[in-house]
């Protein structure tokens, strides 16, 4: 029996005994539609794209081998951090890394800050960004300024991690994981995670300290757990993993699945009709799981051994390809789980992201390139004595970027040309 403790508003209110089900093979077959394009593509809002965490953009390239691609500009990034990820919306670029950076859509710089035990994620709705900070508090600065505008205590000690951070319309969930003694302990003492859900209101409402006042929420959802945890969110759910369960919560906190097995999570992603992807190890190697709305699981396929140490949720295409990337090759997976090719660079290590159309998108070692639905490749871009440490992304405009060692790159279509470099 797993305890599930509904704290509204930070006071126990429900508590519910919650009979865990086991993960079961599928008993009937997939149907797999195409994903519909997203109403109002808002660019990459948070690392992987946005909160379901399966890192498909909503920008296409169109026709990308009919044009030759230049750099734009090149911005300098600070050289005592490492990025992460790129983050874009309308005129700002945010660079999340230990110390992050902001920028306009032409690389000026705006402000830079200290992040904090989470991820990094832009609110469309308010144009600000959010972070929780090393005290604990959930944090909103403008993306025209860079500036704090409000803090919010989350329900968790700062000694806390972050792992997911996502917003979804005016809601922001946040996931945090609270450990027993030293967080950096090995391995992990049992502890517990707390799924919260904040509206920060319309309008928002702080004090002159700039704590927020005009926050609403259902208070906490607060489980026992052991080891990582993992998080992805849909419109109208929160999919938790941590070692031997995956929990499936309403905005509301109310619990809509609780699923038990034997695993490790080490990845997740969402795609269409409720499916949930999973990075796992188990007494087989890591493995790739896809689960359907029911718990049940679809398919369970063999990875490369480095996938245990895969931090990189698995890609999801709108026709329902997989991409598991790890710090040595991408590996392609047709809807059903049967492994459709791999790609291994001679050196470097591959980071991805796949387009609106279904281009994978591909920075590794000085190469920006592409791959198609086959497994071939061209190169886009090529920054000799650089090396690119993040997924690019693409904006609408078809501007993509992506961070080196050093520098936020910006490329760009300049004209036709009638041969691509074959980089494979």
């Amino acid at each position: 029996m797993t305890t599930l403790s509904r704290i509204a508003f930070m006071k126990p209110a429900e508590v519910s005994e919650v009979e865990p089900q086991p993960i079961r093979a599928a008993s009937y077959p997939e149907r797999f539609d195409p994903a519909p394009p997203r109403a109002t593509p808002t660019g990459p809002t948070q690392p992987f794209a946005d909160g379901r965490q399966n890192s498909r953009l909503d920008a296409a390239l169109r026709d990308p081998l009919s044009v030759t691609w230049a750099q734009r500009f090149a911005s300098p990034l600070r050289p005592d951090t490492r990025a992460h990820s790129v983050l874009q919306h309308r005129d700002a670029i945010l660079v999340q890394a230990p110390v992050w950076q902001l920028f306009g859509l032409n690389g000026s710089p705006r402000r830079a800050g200290r992040a904090g035990p989470s991820p990094m994620v832009i609110s469309p709705d308010e144009r600000a960004f959010l972070w929780v900070n090393s005290d604990g508090y959930l944090v909103s600065a403008p993306l025209d300024t860079g500036r704090t505008r409000w803090s919010y205590g989350l329900h968790l000690a700062d000694g806390a991690t972050f792992p997911f951070v996502g917003v979804r319309g005016p809601r922001v969930v946040v996931v945090g994981v609270e450990f027993a003694g030293n967080p950096e302990a090995q391995p992990k003492q049992a502890t517990r995670l707390a799924v919260e859900v904040i509206e920060p209101g319309s309008p928002v409402d702080a004090s002159p300290e700039g704590i927020l006042r005009s926050a609403k929420t259902p208070g906490a959802l607060e489980v026992g757990c052991a080891g990582d945890a993992f998080a992805a969110m849909s419109d109208d759910r929160v999919v938790v993993a941590w070692r031997d369960h995956l929990l499936t919560v309403g905005f509301d906190l109310s619990t809509k699945q609780l699923l038990r097995g034997t695993f490790e999570p080490r990845a997740i992603s969402l795609g269409e009709a409720g499916r949930a992807y999973l990075i796992v190890r188990t007494s087989e190697g890591p493995r790739l799981w896809m689960l359907n709305a029911q718990g049940e699981q679809v398919f369970s396929v063999r990875l490369p051994d480095d996938a245990a140490d895969t931090r990189v949720p698995p890609i999801i295409t709108a026709d329902h390809r997989v991409f598991v990337v790890t710090d040595s090759r991408i590996t392609a997976f047709g809807p059903m789980g049967d492994q459709l090719w791999e790609f291994a660079p001679p050196k470097g290590r591959p980071r991805a992201s796949v387009t609106a159309e279904g281009w994978l998108l591909v920075a590794v070692d000085d190469i920006v390139g592409i791959m198609d639905a086959e497994g071939r490749s061209a190169t886009l871009f090529q920054l000799p004595g650089e090396v690119f440490v993040t997924a690019p992304v693409l904006t609408t405009s078809g501007e993509i970027f992506v961070a080196t060692e050093r520098e936020l790159v910006c490329i760009g279509p300049e004209f036709d040309a009638s041969h691509r470099t074959i980089i494979r």
